[in-house]
């Protein structure tokens, strides 16, 4: 079992899992560890490009990004953990990168 610890700056969009990790998350921990309430959103970006998909062409070229929230703007008051299990994190881990922003300083644990 891998434990992955991150410190994670203010508002900044910081990347979690790579799609090339293909990691099977089994929980994430979301503590708020600023002085104020944090706004956090847990992101999936698509990372596939278009001859994975079918669509033809010589060269391989990126897709427009999709983009999809699991989290978004959820208010995380000071000193306030959130815990999500692998039933919410359950996602294409070939397909998306999983990252993360916040408008605090927070910290997280993936196992």
């Amino acid at each position: 079992m891998s434990i992955n610890y991150k410190n994670i700056i203010a508002s900044t969009t910081t990347n979690l899992i790579r799609s090339s990790d293909q990691m099977d998350v089994r929980s994430l921990v979301i503590c708020n560890t600023s002085s104020t309430t944090s706004a956090v959103n847990l992101i999936l970006n698509s990372t596939l490009l278009d001859d994975e998909w079918g669509v033809g062409g010589v060269e391989p070229t990126y897709l427009p990004k999709e983009t999809y929230y699991i989290l978004k703007n959820l208010e995380l008051p000071v000193g306030v953990t959130i815990v999500l299990n692998k039933e919410e994190l359950e996602y294409d881990t070939q397909r998306y990168n999983l990252d993360i922003y916040s408008t605090q300083t927070i910290d997280i644990i993936i196992k």
